[in-house]
């Protein structure tokens, strides 16, 4: 009789040691994935907080740069008006044609950009508005006089004479820029300390209803006979 069988191949049981580091290989692949995704965010992080940090860096360059040329501009404007001060220091009376030729000769769209306007504003007391007004008409200009209007014992510091001397600039003839505080606040500053004083922000007597803009104003003391009055 033929007999059919099978091979059994018998093995020996694993040690237990074996069994347990098998476990324990399971984990590696995530212990591996875990370390390479710790290690992009950290990289990432690390990037991304140099990138903050040069970022940073850039603005404060720009920033300085930009402070730095504010600043010369604002000096350059200041000097400009120190030179206007040195015309009427050097002259008994400076008059309209005078006043034009000088800042003319400036050339303030090519040498100053930004400049809208160089101007002079008379110190007026309340007994000398009449006959202030009076003397500005017969130069040729009729329907001029103080504004805005205030109570009759009111000193005002009235615009004058404002170059270039274009539509605009127009508007602000006899306008008293001591009515406004802001305005108010920078000349009374130039006045005690003898020096340029910038105002805060302002919306200029010459702007339209359209496209309106804010400015800011520089002002420099002119003093009669060159002096501070005693009571400055």
């Amino acid at each position: 009789m033929n007999r059919s069988g099978a091979s059994i191949a018998e093995a020996e049981p694993a040690p237990a040691g074996a069994t347990r580091f098998s476990h324990r290989l399971r984990w590696l692949p995530w212990i591996i994935l875990a370390l390479g995704a710790w290690l992009t965010w950290h990289q990432h992080t690390t990037t991304e907080q140099r990138q903050r940090e040069l970022d940073r860096t850039r603005f404060q360059i720009q920033a300085s740069g930009i402070t730095t040329r504010l600043e010369y501009r604002l000096q350059a404007n200041a000097d400009l008006l120190r030179g206007v001060a040195g015309l009427f220091a050097a002259s008994d009376h400076v008059d309209r044609d005078e006043f034009r030729a000088y800042v003319e000769t400036l050339m303030l769209e090519s040498n100053y950009p930004g400049i809208q306007g160089v101007g002079f504003s008379q110190w007026i007391r309340p007994h000398e508005r009449v006959r202030h007004e009076q003397e500005v008409r017969d130069e040729g200009f009729p329907s001029y006089r103080i504004q805005p209007d205030r109570p009759p014992d009111t000193h005002r510091s009235a615009i004058v004479y404002i170059e270039p001397f274009n539509w605009r600039n127009q508007r602000a003839m006899g306008f008293d820029m001591f009515s406004e505080p802001v305005r108010q606040q920078a000349m009374y500053r130039a006045v005690e300390t003898g020096e340029p004083s910038l105002s805060g922000r302002v919306t200029r007597v010459q702007e339209t209803d359209q496209d309106t803009q804010p400015g800011f104003l520089i002002y420099v003391p002119i003093y009669l006979q060159g002096t501070p009055p005693a009571d400055a």
